[in-house]
């Protein structure tokens, strides 16, 4: 394969070699790319083979995520499930710019992105030939370091004509980067409690309305417990743990309590989170089952 290398100095100018970027980019091929912090191997997010590529060039496992470089708040939103308020305002003031987030990830981001993972990494780079060839190719572009894997972080696109000439069709030369080491990461994907229950609390409002208690403590329950169970999984807290899962459950159980608006619904709330008080008690029972133990049927027939 010829790699040909495309000198960038200004847009106006380069129309032309940008659009053709832009097309292999969507086509599925890979091209190189400046960024404020490194050159970048790109290839189509969106596509499977253009990940696949990616890998192959570099020599990098496939169990290994890549970053999604977008241009505008609309593709993120289409990556992803939520943004939720700290990532937003996180975005807001740090993009473009070297920092990328992690959210809980959208069906149409592809398993060989990111590595298997339910979670994308997305940044908005501050460099004008990147947000240019993004938009250009109109998808979002999945771009590791533009190396071979174990060679240096290539600054400038002479150091990646070296390391992929032959592999990849086309290099954009923006020149020396400005930062020269790669992106910080945040992990915005942890989803707190208050976010899971926000619509079981919806939820339960309209069933007390109408009267129907026990459904509405059953709906606030179930999502507590899964959440719960989710925070003991990631952390792989073994059941048995049982001074780790007191931990757990009691910081829980304040973080919630002391953002919960007084009245009947924060009633009900607290209710469910003593029933939680079981699931320290019994331990033996979840050692048995591996699941969170449901709230006292005492408690729940006594209502």
């Amino acid at each position: 394969m010829e790699t040909r290398l495309v000198k960038i100095n200004n847009m106006e100018d380069c129309k032309k070699d940008m659009e053709e970027a832009g097309e292999l980019i969507k086509a599925g091929e890979l091209v190189a790319f400046p960024t404020e912090t490194v050159y970048g191997l790109g290839g189509n997010g969106l596509l499977p083979d253009a990940a696949k590529k990616i890998y192959a060039a570099k020599g990098r496992p496939s169990d290994n995520p890549l970053i999604l470089h977008v241009c505008d708040m609309q593709m993120v939103e289409s990556l992803v499930k939520e943004i939720p308020d700290n990532a937003r305002r996180a975005m807001e003031h740090f993009w473009p710019g070297p920092m990328t987030v992690i959210l809980q990830k959208a069906d149409q981001v592809p398993d060989c992105v990111t590595g298997g993972l339910d979670t994308v990494a997305i940044r908005m780079p501050d460099h004008p030939v990147a947000l240019e060839l993004i938009r250009r190719s109109g998808v979002p572009i999945a771009a590791p370091s533009a190396n071979t894997s174990g060679r240096p972080s290539p600054t400038k696109a002479e150091h990646v004509m070296e390391d992929l000439h032959g592999k990849i069709p086309m290099i954009l030369d923006g020149g020396a980067v400005m930062v020269g080491v790669e992106s910080t990461i945040i992990d915005f994907s942890e989803i707190s409690l208050t976010q899971v229950i926000s619509k079981a609390i919806n939820d339960a409002e309209l069933l007390m309305q109408q009267g129907k208690y026990d459904s509405a403590f059953d709906r606030i329950h179930t999502a507590f417990h899964g959440y719960l169970r989710k925070v003991l999984d990631n952390r792989n807290v073994s059941y048995e743990e049982s001074d780790t899962l007191n931990q757990l459950y009691n910081k829980l159980h304040s973080d919630i309590c002391n953002k919960i608006t007084p009245g009947p619904m924060a009633d009900l709330i607290k209710t469910t989170l003593r029933s939680g008080s079981g699931i320290i008690s019994s331990m033996n029972d979840m050692r048995n089952r591996h699941s969170l133990s449901h709230p006292n049927s005492e408690l729940i027939s006594n209502r």
